[in-house]
Parts: structure tokens; sequence; C-alpha cells
């Protein structure tokens, strides 16, 4: 099996993580996975019209491990080939 390259961003607003998105993006080649549509899917699917609402129904803890296990879920799936 090949290994996958990931890599995270994170960061305040305006700190240049699009930027640096953009810059590794084209330089690399590698495909950016937003995190906010993740976790309005996950919100959507539990009945919450907001991220805000469910983070705030359901606090830090499970919002952060739900949301990690989506995203490596979502990640493996780059790796089965199609």
């Amino acid at each position: 099996m090949n290994a996958l390259n990931v890599v995270i961003l994170a960061g305040y607003s305006c700190a240049g993580k699009s930027t640096l998105t953009a810059a590794i993006e084209e330089k690399y080649g590698f495909s950016p996975m937003h995190q906010q549509p993740i976790y309005k899917d996950l919100a959507t699917e539990k009945g919450y019209e907001r991220t805000r609402e469910w983070l705030a129904a359901v606090g830090n803890d499970v919002f952060i491990t739900e949301t990690a296990i989506e995203t490596a879920r979502r990640i493996r799936e780059l790796e089965v080939p199609k």
C-alpha cells in the first residue's frame, strides 16, 4: 500500500491558511479537504440546521471526537482505489 500524504493546517482567521493551501496544492498537487463541510454534514445528519447548534448541544469533546472520526474515514476513503 502506498502512503497517503496528509497535511493539516489550523489557525486563526486571516492567518494565511488558504494562501498556504493554494501554494501546497500548486507545488505538490494535493487536493484540499476542508473541515467546514464535514462539520455541516455531521450536524445535518444529527438533525441540526447549523454546526454551532450541534456543537452547543453536544459540547467540545463529542464534537472533536466525531469530526476526527469522520475526517479519518474520509481520508481512508481516498486510499481505496476506484
